[in-house]
């Protein structure tokens, strides 16, 4: 998905935007004549405004790691990739994901960038419960699973451990990818539910 920080007009749009701009005359009278030496001069200047449209849209994907294509390669270099857990290999679209996993996980912090997060990836969410441990849950809803690290092995609860309980609106068929794509980036002390209606 390509995104546009201005819209993008067409050669023609932009000569007729010259020709109404310029003021009216004997020396401008041409200008809307298509065969006139005027006219294919704005249409020549417009063809350059068209290409000034699409470079600052390329620049404005280019910069940003959910569309980048050309640059793909030094967002890698930025976030450390490739490493143990990300290869630098794959589709565009899975290194894109990657970028963004690493990106992710050195700035989640708070009950919203989960949230964000997870919207970001496509999914509509909403972060219900948080805290040091499991508040009071509406025991109607299905839960989906959960992903997490339990801080010791007899699963006795800490103090430094967060949970999140995350309510999916919607069906989704790929949430066992998604849990393993978060176990990636989740800290080890943050523990996440599941939840759909």
């Amino acid at each position: 998905m390509t995104l546009n920080i201005i819209e993008t007009k067409t050669n023609k749009e932009h000569t007729a935007t010259l020709q109404y701009n310029l003021p009216s005359g004997r020396a401008f009278v041409k200008k809307f004549d298509n065969t006139s030496n005027l006219y294919k001069l704005l249409f020549a200047w417009a063809k350059s405004f068209k290409l000034c449209d699409d470079d600052l849209n390329r620049l404005f994907n280019e910069l940003n790691p959910e569309t980048t294509t050309e640059l793909i390669t030094e967002w890698e270099k930025r976030f450390a990739i490739p490493d143990k857990q990300f290869t630098g290999t794959g589709t565009i679209d899975k290194r894109r994901q990657d970028v963004l996993a690493k990106m992710n996980a050195q700035g989640i912090q708070t009950e919203f960038d989960y949230e964000n997060f997870l919207e970001l990836l496509g999914y509509d969410v909403e972060i219900i419960g948080n805290g040091n441990a499991p508040e009071v849950y509406n025991w109607d809803w299905k839960w989906l699973g959960d992903i997490g690290y339990h801080p010791w092995s007899d699963g006795t609860e800490s103090k430094n451990r967060f949970w999140l309980i995350v309510k999916f609106f919607g069906t989704y068929t790929d949430l066992n990818e998604l849990r393993e794509f978060l176990k990636t980036i989740v800290p080890s002390n943050v523990y996440i539910n599941f939840l759909e209606d």
